[in-house]
């Protein structure tokens, strides 16, 4: 004769299975948020990545291609921050 089990003990197990997820289900999700944090975060960095070298080249371009317009304003070039340095010219009142 097979023994088979009883709704009781069908019942019971899945109330011990479900006080446990209870138990672990809130740090798992912790877990998982703090997972996507740090994933955001590096997609973050990598986009700043993107800016820093498209800023880069636009700065190069300006730079290269614009040099009569920077000496028009008296500029030597446009930096990356977007700081521009000026020429110092030297005058005979300095001397």
């Amino acid at each position: 004769m097979k023994k088979a089990f009883t709704l009781i003990e069908i019942l019971v197990v899945m109330a011990m299975m479900s006080f446990l997820m209870m138990m672990i289900a809130p740090s798992g999700i912790k877990i998982i948020d703090s997972i996507d944090k740090f994933l955001q975060t590096k997609e973050d960095e990598k986009e700043f990545q993107k800016v820093q070298v498209e800023a880069f080249i636009t700065a190069t371009d300006i730079n290269s291609s614009q040099r009569e317009i920077l000496k028009k304003f008296n500029v030597n070039f446009i930096s990356l921050k977007g700081v521009i340095e000026i020429k110092k010219e030297m005058t005979d009142e300095d001397e």
